[in-house]
């Protein structure tokens, strides 16, 4: 998101990969397929957006928000509501992560949450009139 400075992630397999201090050394070409992949999967939410399943949430809203709305299975009971976002998409400055436990789905219960910090971040000049992507 920062499309600045690379920082390479590290992928662990296990515990044993982890207390030995082993990196898989995955080669820059599959680090960039992984970003595209990314990249493809993250919807771009806001004024610009006819689609994801955040964008309702995000419909009207003056800024651009790139983000990914997401359900986790539970061991029992409904599973949980996750929705991450960075604004503004091109330029980002600020992201924001909602985790709602047993909230069953990003897109319908945490993504308005998250849009709701959105809003009073824009309200309270988090986000200057310079950024506002129309």
């Amino acid at each position: 998101a920062n499309k600045g400075i690379f920082v390479k992630p590290r992928l662990v397999l296990n515990e044993e990969v982890l207390t030995k201090k082993v990196a898989l050394n995955i080669p820059e070409p599959v680090w960039d397929t992984i970003i595209d992949g990314l990249e493809q999967v993250t919807t771009v939410q806001g004024p610009a957006s006819s689609g994801g399943t955040a964008a309702k949430s995000f419909k009207g809203f003056k800024i651009t928000v790139a983000g990914k709305t997401g359900t986790a299975q539970t061991h029992s009971g409904p599973p949980h509501a996750w929705f991450v976002g960075f604004a503004p998409s091109k330029n980002p400055k600020y992201s924001v992560a909602v985790l709602i436990e047993n909230g069953e789905s990003g897109g319908h219960n945490a993504a308005p949450v998250a849009r709701k910090v959105f809003d009073f971040m824009l309200e309270n000049g988090f986000f200057s009139e310079k950024e506002n992507e129309k």
